[in-house]
């Protein structure tokens, strides 16, 4: 597991209190008859939204191999009875929550066996310094122990009457004990100085002279404590899953304090947090914590059920975390154009991750991953792959819709639909604050508004009010009814040293566009670095980072050429350049549509398409074929739905065939089958097979399938 790294002592964290009870007997763990755990303390910290009626399920078991009994219940039980096998037993508990409640948390669970009892609890760890470890002493210890009924701390008890063993654990010590005498009940607060790894078990034996009998008692725990989500104290909270993304937009001011109305459902995303999220102490205020916005530490990926279906058939599924009843992504922002107090005005680093599958299906202003961004709004190194977003309606892009902000090294590809100001990488740009630097989108864009204002743009749809785009370019296709689309960008404003795909984008003359300049393929594949001559001779000359000030020279090196089969990529903030280059490959795929029919004889149709790529991979590229609907299926192997096809530098351009075969069925519907070819970081090529079905009325004329035409009017005979 993933070592943590922990904050210097006197910056406590807060943690949950857990109740578990265990017994020795000479020396020796026994097994507890009554285990005393609280499941419910730090319920917000579950990272679940609380849901009504039946919200909490438990199991529990008796053998390593046997079944669960599991119930639903609108409460767990603090108390779990003794089980049937007093040698062996398992019992845990998870919370209900996400969209619709449907749901769950990971497990929380307790296990004991006649050695060992033992305590596991999600999420991980992150600091124990200041830490409290409750140890309840049970029942059971009184026959065991001899000692009085029940069994309580003794007066005196003092950390030196506590060991602690902790392997993995560093630096972990026992800074003070609270055992009143008489109690049954010792708290041990802990001070830490080392490193931990989620999961560590914590193993406490308090000496005979601490409690009312006569053998030392040991207790084995896991214990749940207060998360760091800011690892490396850079002030940009750590986001590691979409749940984490989506709580953004009840922080839009990036400080880690939620808006009140929604501090439950940003807490359930960061549970369990260190105060002020962990971020380093503002020096200019040491009651407050210094959070500045967000920073990715892994890929995201919005296909979260695995199966492709955003690839397939460019929606997803009831599956996926974030399909919201086929709407998808909920952009993270306002609808309508937004003031200072609404919109993402922090700083969000993408530390060179990318974010993939996104799928947005909302008749709405401002959509993309980011509704708006604000005036301090800083994005960078950022990929975004494979975005679908549909429906918009005015300021539509993949990575924002509405930019007054500042984006940097960041790219898009997927498709973007809207009807007025739609982009590949942004919808709108405006305002002096507006700046676009060091980006790409391969993103196709399609404008379908008939105003005589409605613009679309490969790489923005409007860059307007003194927004400026600098040394950036675009190779989307841009079609679509709107009366004014431009390869790269509409409107009047700056754009400097920046270009589009005349070819790719089938826009070949832009004159009614602002600065860019449209390009063929091969003129912008031209390998070339940093100088004083060529196009892109000034793209090593912008402050990508923005970390300049005026007089400085400046030497972001922000981009990688390539060859001449190659179009620039970005290596900025640590981007990954050969992930890009594969994606430019892309695949070439023909036909794009079938048409079979059903065979009445129970012969299946058959019909095929070759798949090749556009260019030679540096290394090999699996190509898989899957198909979204049973009644087609890709070959007939022992996986039907799916096929894959491998590439390499030495056969990328031999088209390989693909079979598909429509399958016979007992309904009477057409059917149409969805064939995805794609490879990671690639865009995916779909197939449209149609099926003709034999059973439909007026086309089956063998209903008893005797092998005989049926006659039923003279002009058949």
């Amino acid at each position: 597991m993933r070592a943590r790294r922990f904050k210097a002592a006197g910056r406590l964290a807060v943690a949950a209190l857990l109740a578990v009870a265990a017994a020795a007997a000479h020396g020796q763990a026994t097994t507890p008859t009554n285990l005393s755990v609280d499941f419910t303390t730090g319920a917000a910290s579950w990272g679940m939204a609380g849901c009504g009626g039946n919200a909490w399920q438990t199991s529990h078991r008796t053998s390593s191999a046997g079944s669960w009994t599991t119930s639903n219940v609108a409460n767990p039980s603090a108390t779990i009875s003794a089980l049937a096998n007093p040698d062996y037993g398992e019992f845990r508990v998870r919370r209900a929550g996400g969209s619709g409640c449907n749901s769950w948390s990971d497990w929380a669970s307790v296990s004991y066996n006649a050695t060992t009892l033992a305590f596991s609890h999600w999420p991980n760890l992150a600091s124990l310094q200041g830490a409290t470890l409750t140890l309840t002493l049970g029942d059971d210890e009184t026959t065991r122990t001899n000692a009085s009924s029940p069994e309580t701390f003794r007066s005196g008890a003092a950390a030196s009457h506590f060991t602690l063993s902790a392997p993995g654990i560093t630096g972990l010590t026992i800074a003070s004990v609270s055992a009143r005498p008489g109690s049954r009940t010792a708290t041990l607060r802990l001070a830490h100085t080392g490193t931990a790894s989620a999961g560590d078990r914590i193993s406490v034996t308090v000496a005979a002279a601490a409690h009312s009998g006569s053998n030392a008692l040991t207790s084995t725990v896991t214990e749940v404590l207060a998360n760091d989500y800011d690892d490396d104290d850079d002030g940009l909270i750590d986001i590691r899953s979409l749940a984490q993304l989506n709580a953004i937009r009840w922080d839009l001011d990036g400080d880690g304090a939620p808006t009140s109305a929604n501090a439950a459902s940003y807490r359930n995303a960061f549970p369990n947090a260190a105060a002020g999220m962990g971020c380093p102490t503002n020096a200019r205020d040491p009651d407050n914590n210094d959070c500045a916005g967000y920073e990715l530490r892994d890929d995201l990926d919005f296909d979260t059920d695995g199966d492709g279906a955003t690839h397939t058939s460019g929606v997803s599924d009831a599956d996926d975390a974030y399909h919201n009843g086929g709407s998808g992504w909920e952009p993270i922002g306002p609808a309508t154009t937004p003031g200072s107090a609404t919109h993402f005005n922090a700083t969000f680093n993408g530390n060179g991750h990318r974010i993939a599958n996104l799928f947005v299906k909302r008749s709405r202003n401002q959509s993309g991953l980011f509704a708006a961004l604000g005036q301090a709004a800083r994005l960078s190194a950022l990929g975004l792959t494979n975005a679908r977003i549909q429906d918009g309606q005015n300021a539509v892009g993949a990575l924002v819709g509405l930019n007054r902000g500042r984006i940097a090294a960041s790219h898009v590809s997927g498709s973007v639909a809207g009807n007025a100001n739609v982009g590949g990488l942004a919808g709108r740009a405006e305002w002096s604050s507006s700046v676009i630097v060091a980006s790409y989108s391969t993103a196709s864009v399609t404008c379908a508004g008939t105003g005589s204002t409605d613009a679309a743009g490969g790489f923005a749809g409007s860059n307007a009010s003194g927004a400026r785009i600098l040394t950036s370019y675009s190779t989307g296709k841009v079609t679509g009814a709107c009366p004014s689309k431009h390869g790269f960008t509409s409107n009047s404003a700056t754009v400097t040293a920046s270009y589009w795909d005349a070819e790719r984008s089938a826009i070949a003359d832009d004159a009614g566009s602002a600065a860019p300049e449209g390009l063929s393929t091969s003129a912008l594949q031209t390998p070339t670095e940093y100088g004083s001559a060529g196009i892109y001779a000034a793209w090593n000359d912008q402050d990508v980072d923005g970390d300049n000030s005026s007089g400085e020279a400046i030497d972001d090196d922000a981009w990688h050429f390539g060859t001449a089969r190659q179009h620039p990529v970005l290596k900025f903030g640590g981007l990954d350049v050969q992930a890009q280059l594969d994606a430019q490959l892309g695949l070439a795929v023909s036909p794009t549509s079938l048409s079979l029919n059903e065979d009445s004889g129970g012969r299946a149709n058959v019909g095929r398409y070759r798949v090749a790529l556009n260019g030679t991979p540096n290394g090999g590229v699996t190509v898989t074929a899957t198909s979204d609907n049973p009644s087609v299926t890709v070959d007939s192997d022992a996986t039907p739905l799916s096929r894959t096809l491998i590439f390499t530098a030495t056969n990328w351009n031999s088209a390989q065939t693909v079979t598909v075969t429509a399958v016979p069925d007992a309904e009477s519907v057409d059917e149409l089958a969805l064939v995805s070819n794609a490879t990671p970081g690639m865009e995916p090529q779909i197939v449209r097979v149609g099926v003709s079905d034999d059973e439909r009325a007026g086309n089956d004329y063998d209903s008893d399938e005797d092998g005989l035409i049926e006659i039923s009017t003279l002009a058949q005979l």
